[in-house]
């Protein structure tokens, strides 16, 4: 009898609402969560890094048409030189584009 009672609360649109209600909770709290950790991430940047031109790139970062090469020593090193390429490609834009597209790509 209990049991044909819980099968029937579970069966029951009140028992689905819960379910789902209960599934969109967790969800929210895992990116509450993910979105903490992001935001206790610190990238150590150089003074200058908003004025980063193509030319003034850090060590370690190549450019050729259709390809990246960075070269780093650990996650810190790696987020910083990805945004200071951002900033340079921001800042040089023609100088970006004419060193990843290819020689055919900017003549047309």
């Amino acid at each position: 009898m209990l049991i044909e009672q819980l099968q029937r609360l579970a069966a029951g649109e009140e028992f689905e609402r819960e379910s789902r209600r209960r599934e969109r909770l967790d969800h929210a709290v895992d990116e509450m969560r993910r979105q903490q950790t992001v935001a206790r991430v610190r990238i150590p940047v150089p003074a200058d890094v908003f004025s980063r031109k193509m030319a003034d790139l850090p060590t370690g970062v190549a450019l050729a048409p259709g390809q990246l090469h960075i070269a780093f020593s650990g996650t810190e090193d790696l987020l910083t030189k990805l945004f200071e390429l951002a900033q340079a490609a921001s800042n040089d834009y023609d100088r970006f584009c004419a060193a990843v597209e290819p020689v055919e790509r900017r003549t047309a």
